[in-house]
């Protein structure tokens, strides 16, 4: 059975010398950016990984995370980013997203779980091959957990990046950066920015597991 799964991924634009949107290009909010089609896996989780992702060796347990997505930025990585300290919750069938948005910066970070996808990073890596991302890439692990890199409209990210770890063999989380105006024309690697900001994230989920 085919199903829609919408993977919604995560936007961060710091302040700063690290990532805001420029006057000419308002960043949005929370917005869904990957229409994934695939097969819904098997609920016990049997064939996964698949499609070439890497398997999850230690499976961390973030149920707490995956109902309050807003609980993986602290106060101070939220200051160490210049914005807010209290993220807004959305969500769907597909899982919980929490944003976070500095108004004077127009920079904003969101946190993604997809906990009803079921796929994990096979998920990624299905959609990845049979779409042809044009930017897709095994990156060093976050927190001793698989991760990727990718752009769905860049060959070479010069504005966005977005990072994707694996929790388990079934469930993954997204970061994705926006690089501020002055950090662009390869001032900066968007996608290094995003894997930083991953490891912060995973820090959280690490030290509360």
């Amino acid at each position: 059975m085919r199903n829609r799964l919408l993977l919604t991924v995560a936007v961060l634009a710091m302040a700063t010398g690290c990532t805001t949107t420029s006057e000419g290009t308002p960043l949005p909010g929370p917005s869904t950016e990957v229409a994934a089609s695939s097969t819904k896996p098997p609920a016990s989780g049997e064939g996964l990984p698949s499609d070439g992702a890497p398997k999850v060796e230690n499976p961390l347990d973030v149920s707490h995370f995956e109902q309050h997505p807003c609980d993986t930025l602290t106060a101070e990585d939220a200051r160490t980013l210049n914005i807010p300290a209290t993220g807004e919750q959305t969500g769907d069938a597909i899982g919980e997203t929490c944003f976070w948005r500095n108004s004077e910066t127009r920079g904003s970070l969101a946190v993604s779980f997809f906990s009803g996808d079921g796929g994990g990073l096979s998920s990624l890596y299905r959609e990845a091959k049979g779409v042809g991302w044009p930017y897709f890439k095994r990156i060093a692990d976050i927190g001793n957990h698989p991760a990727v890199a990718y752009n769905i409209n860049e060959k070479k990210p010069q504005i966005t990046c977005t990072i994707a770890v694996g929790l388990s063999d079934r469930l993954a989380f997204t970061t994705r950066v926006a690089l501020s105006d002055a950090n662009i024309d390869n001032k900066k690697d968007p996608c290094e920015v995003a894997a930083r900001v991953a490891g912060m994230l995973m820090s959280t989920m690490l030290e509360a597991a």
